[in-house]
């Protein structure tokens, strides 16, 4: 599947993903490309189902996974509220020492409603 997406095939790529995702066959590479596939498609509810498997099976990604939906629901979605939802989650999983790097990731229209009125502290 990542084969075909990388030779420009990416709609017979997306189609192998959603196939091995209903099957229930999921690893976390096959879940990462399937969220970049689907967003790419604007299929961007396939996106989301995508990066909750990756986040469930591989809790560890919760963080960045939920900066990657913020980032879907923001830019693709265009749905403000949620891509927030997003990004206080990750804000929230983020132990102290790392939230400055991760501010300084999201958009920065974004800070002050995450409570960083004067942006994301300096490295």
């Amino acid at each position: 599947m990542i084969l075909l997406a990388r030779a420009g095939e990416s709609a017979q790529a997306l189609k192998m993903a959603r196939e091995a995702i209903a099957d229930n066959v999921i690893d976390f590479d096959l879940a990462n490309a399937a969220f970049s596939l689907a967003w790419q498609a604007g299929d961007f509810a396939f996106a989301a189902k995508a990066m909750h498997l990756r986040m469930d099976g591989w809790p560890q990604s919760r963080a960045d996974g939920y900066v990657q939906l913020g980032d879907l629901y923001a830019k693709g979605v265009k749905d403000p509220a949620q891509a927030l939802d997003a990004y206080k989650q990750a804000l929230a999983l983020t132990p102290e020492q790392g939230r400055g790097n991760l501010l300084r990731h999201l958009p920065p229209e974004y800070l002050p409603k995450l409570g960083y009125a004067n942006g994301a502290p300096a490295p």
